[in-house]
């Protein structure tokens, strides 16, 4: 029999290391993230197989491109303090 780990809201967040609460909220109303499994009346968690699965089937950035990115949205911040 195999066992998989339940993964709480604060480590879930931690993996994804982006979207926020409301935007996972979205997604899983949406369809396009794991549902969350109740666990008691007031806490809730993701099953690790679920959210590993759903990050294999994300999208791979190429290495160039997100460097690109990230030094041309370095750059704008730079000349334009409020951004």
């Amino acid at each position: 029999m195999e066992y998989d780990c339940i993964v709480r809201e604060k480590k879930l967040l931690a993996m994804l290391g982006g979207p926020g609460r409301t935007t996972i909220w979205r997604w899983e109303k949406a369809g396009l993230f794991p549902r969350r499994r109740k666990l008691s009346t007031r806490s809730v968690g993701w099953l690790l197989s679920e959210i590993q699965e759903w990050m294999a089937t994300r999208p791979q950035v190429n290495g160039v491109e997100a460097l690109r990115g990230a030094v041309e949205g370095q750059g704008r911040r730079e000349n334009n303090p409020q951004a």
